[in-house]
């Protein structure tokens, strides 16, 4: 009788690395970095003032929901139109993993997490969502690509993840102590009063987000349900709600879909 494989451990310094770093891929994730600053400055209520109730997440709304059925129809044509492959391998093959030559390629959940963040969170959790994918993911990617010897039967290393971890924190520490500093207005999650004193709250909630940004990515699949949409979609949700229950009123820290849609 033949002797049965031996089944993979669930961790350990055995189990096979995962997709190798791809520098001009993730030289491309940090694209969405501009995201944040658009948020701040709150871009189109400054170029349409009077368009919608909240002109900077409606707008992005609906150019993010083009892009986002751009890169559908792309992938419908090239999964059926031999040319259209071709020509899509030849124009982004760089920036794609093998594996997405016969699925959804990542800029697809990309531009859809983006669009979640930015729609439907609130600003200050839009920004730190957006960093744990831009900063944080390519910290996990080349901490685990570099570092990472303890390996999950997925190829993700325990490395890696704290990487992504520490990566998304340091991020939105920076961030949010420059958006405290610069803002006018009180904002939602202030990393310090007035007086200096740093709010504990605030602190454990963009620790909290960037903990359960790779407990999602950790838990994402290939195709549309990747790490593009599960990082910044999963941890945004997650700090929005703990926003909400620390505040007491849960659901006005979600963006209302009619007001988010409607011109004024």
């Amino acid at each position: 009788m033949a002797d049965k494989p031996t089944p993979k451990k669930i961790f350990s310094k055995e189990n096979a690395a995962g997709d190798p770093f791809n520098f001009s891929r993730k030289i491309f994730h940090l694209i969405g970095l501009i995201i944040p600053v658009l948020i701040y400055i709150d871009i189109f209520r400054i170029l349409f003032p009077g368009s919608f109730q909240f002109p900077t997440p409606s707008i992005a709304f609906y150019i993010l929901g083009t892009i986002v059925l751009l890169f559908t129809i792309i992938e419908i044509l090239r999964f059926n139109f031999e040319a259209w492959q071709r020509a899509f391998i030849k124009v982004a093959g760089k920036l794609l993993k093998e594996k997405e030559y016969n699925r959804v390629h990542a800029s697809l959940p990309y531009a859809l997490g983006l669009g979640i963040c930015i729609s439907f969170y609130p600003p200050d959790i839009a920004i730190l969502s957006v960093l744990c994918l831009t900063v944080g993911d390519p910290a996990a990617a080349f901490v685990g690509g570099k570092w990472g010897s303890h390996r999950f039967t997925n190829g993700k290393s325990l490395e890696g993840m704290f990487g992504g971890i520490f990566g998304s924190f340091f991020a939105g520490m920076i961030a949010m102590g420059l958006v405290t500093f610069f803002s006018d207005s009180t904002n939602l999650l202030p990393l310090y009063t007035k007086e200096g004193v740093w709010q504990l709250s605030t602190i454990a909630i963009i620790l909290l987000g960037a903990v359960f940004a790779f407990i999602f990515e950790f838990f994402s699949r290939d195709g549309l349900f990747d790490d593009n949409l599960s990082i910044p979609a999963g941890a945004g949700l997650i700090m929005t709600l703990v926003t909400g229950a620390l505040h007491g009123n849960l659901l006005q820290y979600f963006m209302d879909f009619y007001t988010l849609v409607t011109p004024l």
